[in-house]
């Protein structure tokens, strides 16, 4: 606990603990960045604001490639500058070539170096006047045109177009992927924050909560289309499919409603998304029922069931995503008034 002190001029003054200057290397001189951060004041060292984030991967280590890979996905989204994967031998043309399509997994990563025992990659073109909410809409919009495709193929009885959706997957993790790093990098940096819409650092996580939730609804989407594909022909049942599409149509609303109530901090649409559950479920069982009743194909009924099973699934996550909606629509400036200790009552 540190007291604010008065200097001549009018103007506050506070210690700074030495273990933390130490810590920080700092000395006399050294320059400090001060950021207001909703109730608090965020104080960081220029020197660190410009210290490049680095991560090594020893290939050596690693008992598949595919660890490396998901070690270099991850350090991405955590936000290093350069990511260098190593090996004491040479690595394998194969897996070089893994190694290299890793540019295709993620956005601005490129490769700075390559030998024939190591590969580094570094990443450039950041998120310059793009902010989250910017970015919660581009994987929003792409999640909807999944899920409106994927029940297209199975109403129009399409396995060609149910496979394509399948292979958007890869698209997918590369803006949700994109959208975590952005959300650490705001963690780290006030510059990076404010040009990215956050002045509260207790918003990111409502931020990053929200992306995970609509990155696992698409997933639900995507395995409409698998399950359609994995079947291989259409399910010529008008009642079934027509079913399936007030199930698709009220998801779609639920998930349109979720979004906005999130980036427009409106409560009444959560409410409109929280209450729409129930006709989802109602719509499932009747799903059910019917597959129960009238389908004697024991393939076809599998199918028809798990499709309704994702599609409750996405209306499932709309409801959370209107949760995460309520969470920051309530947060502390809007429900909570500060009041000074001494004079509450």
């Amino acid at each position: 606990m540190r007291s604010l002190q008065l200097i001549k001029g009018g103007s506050f003054t506070l210690t700074i603990p030495k273990w933390w200057v130490d810590k920080q290397r700092l000395k006399k001189g050294s320059k400090l960045v001060l950021a207001e951060d909703g109730q608090s004041l965020k104080m960081i060292s220029t020197s660190a604001l410009r210290a490049r984030k680095t991560a090594e991967i020893d290939l050596d280590k690693m008992e598949e490639l595919q660890h490396a890979v998901y070690m270099v996905w991850t350090y991405y989204m955590q936000g290093a500058d350069e990511i260098e994967v190593k090996s004491s031998s040479p690595i394998t043309l194969e897996k070089k070539r893994r190694l290299r399509e890793l540019r295709m997994d993620l956005q601005g990563i490129d490769i700075a170096k390559e030998d024939e025992r190591s590969i580094k990659y570094v990443v450039a073109g950041e998120f310059d006047d793009i902010t989250l909410d910017s970015v919660i809409r581009s994987m929003h919009s792409m999640a909807l045109v999944i899920q409106q495709d994927a029940v297209k193929s199975v109403l129009n009885g399409d396995v060609e177009m149910a496979s394509e959706v399948v292979g958007r997957e890869p698209e997918l993790l590369r803006i949700y992927r994109r959208a975590i790093r952005q959300i650490a990098l705001c963690s780290m940096n006030p510059e990076t924050a404010y040009k990215s819409g956050i002045n509260n650092s207790r918003e990111l996580i409502t931020y990053a909560v929200l992306a995970r939730d609509l990155n696992r609804s698409v997933y639900h989407s995507l395995y409409v289309a698998r399950h359609f594909t994995r079947y291989g022909r259409p399910l010529d049942d008008s009642q079934l499919l027509e079913i399936i599409q007030k199930m698709s149509d009220a998801a779609y609303q639920m998930s349109e409603l979720a979004v906005a109530a999130f980036l427009e901090k409106d409560m009444n649409k959560v409410f409109s998304v929280v209450k729409s559950m129930e006709k989802v479920r109602q719509l499932d069982e009747e799903l059910n029922m019917r597959v129960l009743q009238t389908v004697k194909e024991t393939d076809k009924a599998v199918i028809a069931m798990m499709i309704g099973r994702e599609l409750r699934r996405v209306a499932g996550y709309a409801v959370a995503m209107a949760d995460i909606a309520a969470n920051r629509a309530l947060g502390p400036k809007t429900a909570f008034e500060v009041i000074p200790q001494q004079t509450r009552s």
